[in-house]
């Protein structure tokens, strides 16, 4: 296989997913919101360095789990040292959560148990621009967005990691752990240390902004006057919920609305959604999700799926529980694989047919 020289495959294919490690190893390269793919991508093709840390073009999952846990994976689910469902016990994050409130319970114990000095997760910015941002006090916790499905630029999470020498946590998404874990491999590893804690979504896709571009459209409301999104929270579902100015909120049922299940159908993924494996997000420490196991589908408080992947990430669970921030129970993988199904199944046959059958709209501004 002839070796990527640039990232000019990348950019033609709509593959990039701004992780941002491209940037940090040239810094001729930057990202750019694409009017065609409606996702980040360079604006420019870079080099060797840029194309060597891509996760787009390359990801060796058993050298970076070496580099990661200094071991190698215990079985295609990756290194696993237990399985919980669990949820927050302060009643108001619980609903407010989209899936149980345990990433800000896992944040909350990080900053008060002096585990880390600050840690990276993406704030509201403007309209549909979110970034990373170093989180320093509990405080600031709950002023955190809840989940955000469109693609965002991610950049700043190296440049946060390389500017500041502290003990820094990070919430990601799989494939930025990938792009951040690329590059501190192969250009920075003295920076790992720096990494104590990793805290992973479970992650089956995201979409281009064509999505939200499309719903507003089908709502007869302009795509461009849209100045905040919520995806999810209230309860396991919850709403989409639109914000358009001046100070007007648009609700949209998620369980049975047409025009949302054609807004938000597959074909708006990103493209590199459709050839991804890490579902289970194979590089985190604590990696938390919805669960969708049957025991759990009709629950009226929220409930996560974690999997501790560390020592630190398993101390952390008894840590939470212990301090009753959270409500714990123990799983197997079996159970694991109940609840998230058909996402661990490699999407490779959808992705022949999105990449070969498929086309974006003509006019992005549709």
């Amino acid at each position: 296989m002839t070796e990527a020289t640039d990232l000019r495959d990348v950019r033609a294919s709509g593959m990039c997913i701004a992780c941002g490690a491209c940037c940090a190893a040239d810094p001729s390269v930057s990202l750019e919101l694409s009017p065609e793919w409606q996702i980040y991508q360079p604006a420019s093709n870079g080099g060797m360095q840029a194309a060597g840390v891509c996760p787009a073009i390359a990801v060796d999952y058993q050298r970076l789990h070496q580099f990661v846990f200094a071991t190698a994976p215990m079985s295609p689910l990756g290194l696993i040292k237990a399985i919980y469902l669990a949820q927050s016990t302060d009643a108001e994050r619980n609903k407010r959560a989209s899936s149980g409130g345990l990433i800000k319970e896992a944040i909350r114990y990080l900053l008060s148990a002096d585990i880390a000095d600050g840690v990276i997760s993406i704030v509201h910015i403007t309209g549909l621009e979110y970034e990373p941002r170093l989180i320093r006090s509990v405080e600031e916790v709950d002023r955190l967005p809840g989940s955000i499905y469109h693609n965002i630029n991610l950049q700043a999470t190296i440049s946060l990691l390389e500017r500041y020498d502290e003990r820094i946590a990070l919430v990601a998404i799989p494939c930025q752990l990938e792009g951040v874990y690329n590059y501190l491999s192969r250009l920075r590893p003295e920076l790992r240390k720096r990494l104590v804690f990793t805290i992973g979504l479970l992650c089956a896709w995201q979409y281009s902004r064509h999505s939200l571009r499309a719903i507003a459209t089908y709502l007869n409301l302009d795509p461009d006057g849209l100045t905040d999104v919520a995806f999810r929270g209230g309860d396991q579902i919850g709403k989409l919920r639109l914000q358009f100015a001046p100070n007007q909120e648009v609700q949209v049922d998620r369980r049975a609305n047409l025009k949302y299940q054609v807004a938000f159908d597959r074909y708006f993924n990103t493209p590199r959604c459709f050839v991804c494996i890490n579902h289970t997000n194979f590089l985190a420490d604590l990696v938390v999700g919805d669960s969708w196991m049957q025991s759990t589908r009709f629950t009226k408080t929220g409930i996560s799926i974690a999997i501790a992947r560390s020592d630190s990430g398993a101390r952390a669970m008894c840590a939470m529980q212990q301090r009753g921030q959270i409500a714990v129970h123990q799983i197997t993988d079996k159970e694991l694989i109940e609840s998230e199904g058909e996402a661990l199944v490699p999407r490779y046959a959808y992705a022949h047919l999105a990449r070969t059958q498929f086309r974006l709209w003509s006019n992005p501004q549709g």
